[in-house]
């Protein structure tokens, strides 16, 4: 089993904190990512982390042979895809009382992420079976050449040149539009110590800061660079979005000493991390519907009480998942089929 990496899992619990404040803004509040300050800041980067986290510690130096390509893919999907499908008709047949046909007419709805991942997996596996007489930088040049293509087919989508949810089912939205910051974590990995020499530099991270700050002013203020314009597009979808991937994970890695450390908020936001997948498939049982408070937060009316009973509600949500997870994985069965934990189920073979 790998080692775990302190920073990396604080990170991780960091994101995943950021998920749930996010639900819990656009589905109890009813609050859009620009009606809020908080929403804006988080819809920055938040789901772009957390594919560049999942790349980066995706890559390995190793070439793939068909048994290990097959073993790989194998994995993932009883790890991502089985999960998020059963959890997904659990939610919406027996507590949001829909039709059981559901997931292949309208997709995976909120569940998206685990089924992208698989995708992105699925995709890169695929290139290094395909590429293996290839050299690296090759294969890097024709992922993150793969990457940007995506990129561009989503923003075309944006400009409704063409509707990429013709078959909801592929979630080839998501796909497109992510799959670069994947890529990027696999590329960062393979080069990092060039990659870690560069965010060590002070002009660096200083830059980055002035950038990201720069770029949230302009997505949040209209006036400024007015919503759904190109430029504004351009701001929210690549900018922002690159910017704070990198600043983030920056300022993880210049205080990774300080995520090692065993006190209480270290030691949980490492928990948190090591039980994302948990936590993403089951906080959406228990968020509340608070719509009432639109209209006290909608436009930062009150942003410090805003923040604190939202994150109040985030770690009451993330403690009953964390609970029920814990419940749940004491049958070696459910680990294996609910979260793909196959460590404790093999045992038992």
């Amino acid at each position: 089993m790998p080692q775990r990496i302190g920073y990396i899992d604080a990170l991780r619990g960091f994101t995943m904190l950021l998920v749930v404040f996010s639900h819990v803004e656009t589905f109890s509040y009813g609050i859009k990512y620009n009606e809020s300050l908080l929403s804006s800041f988080i819809m920055s980067f938040f789901m772009p982390m957390f594919f560049f986290i999942s790349g980066y510690m995706t890559y390995r130096k190793e070439k793939l042979s068909w048994k290990e390509y097959i073993k790989k893919i194998k994995n993932r999907f009883v790890r991502l895809v089985i999960p998020a499908f059963l959890i997904f008709h659990i939610y919406f047949t027996f507590f949001r009382n829909a039709p059981i046909d559901l997931f292949f007419t309208k997709g995976p709805l909120g569940f998206w992420f685990t089924f992208v991942l698989f995708e992105m997996y699925l995709i890169y596996y695929t290139t290094l079976l395909l590429l293996f007489k290839q050299s690296p930088n090759k294969t890097n040049f024709i992922l993150i050449g793969l990457g940007i293509f995506g990129q561009v087919i989503f923003l075309g989508s944006i400009g409704h040149y063409y509707n990429l949810e013709t078959y909801p089912i592929l979630t080839l939205t998501n796909t497109t539009r992510y799959f670069i910051f994947f890529i990027l974590g696999i590329v960062c990995k393979q080069n990092e110590e060039t990659f870690i020499k560069l965010i060590n530099n002070d002009y660096i991270r200083t830059s980055l800061i002035i950038l990201y700050i720069i770029s949230l002013t302009l997505e949040w203020n209209k006036y400024l660079l007015p919503h759904y314009s190109i430029l504004h597009v351009l701001n929210f979808e690549i900018i922002i979005q690159y910017l704070g991937v990198f600043l983030i994970f920056t300022l993880f890695y210049y205080y990774s000493k300080n995520f090692e450390k065993n006190n209480i908020i270290i030691k949980n936001l490492r928990l948190i991390g090591r039980h994302t997948l948990d936590i993403y498939l089951l906080h959406w049982f228990f968020l509340p519907s608070f719509s009432f408070m639109k209209e006290c937060f909608i436009g930062n009316k009150n942003l410090l009480a805003e923040f604190y009973l939202t994150i109040t509600i985030v770690i009451a949500v993330i403690s009953l998942c964390l609970f029920i997870s814990y419940a749940l994985r004491a049958s070696h069965f459910l680990g294996y089929y609910l979260w793909g934990d196959k460590n404790n189920y093999k045992k038992d073979e």
